[in-house]
């Protein structure tokens, strides 16, 4: 007998800063309206849900304090870090380029560890503006 499982998803926004050192157009320093949809795969538990939205969002919370209005920084990007720390802005500073992908990679990753036991899968989809996203899948369990 196949296990049934079912999906739910839920939306975060924030609004956030970036640049991608080297690019034509995105080495300059921009921003965008950030959202990122959070989906989950698991078994209807007993309560007759996969996993209560206010307790992803209680989850995701501090995640989303970390983006909101900050500048999000290539830890490699020595030039942007530094003038960043020194001139006091709020900063996320990665171990890789802040795009989308990355972006999305970074949630997942934040996010995993937190989730409850019973969780299959979860996939987080980053929308950088209204046209474009880029999506990063864990398995879990």
């Amino acid at each position: 007998m196949s296990k049934c499982v079912s999906e739910i998803s839920k939306t975060f926004r924030w609004e956030m800063g970036h640049r991608l050192a080297g690019h034509p157009l995105c080495g300059n320093p921009h921003g965008h309206s950030y959202a990122a949809d959070i989906h989950l795969k698991g078994p209807v538990q007993a309560n007759g849900m996969v996993m209560d939205y206010g307790d992803l969002s209680a989850l995701m919370k501090p995640l989303v304090a970390q983006l909101d209005h900050a500048f999000a920084v290539d830890q490699a990007d020595a030039l942007m870090g530094e003038f960043l720390r020194e001139n006091g802005f709020r900063i996320l500073e990665l171990p890789y380029p802040p795009t989308a992908e990355n972006l999305a990679r970074w949630l997942a990753e934040a996010l995993a560890p937190q989730l409850p036991s019973g969780l299959v899968q979860l996939t987080v989809v980053v929308r950088e503006t209204a046209h474009t996203t880029a999506q990063h899948t864990l398995a879990l369990g």
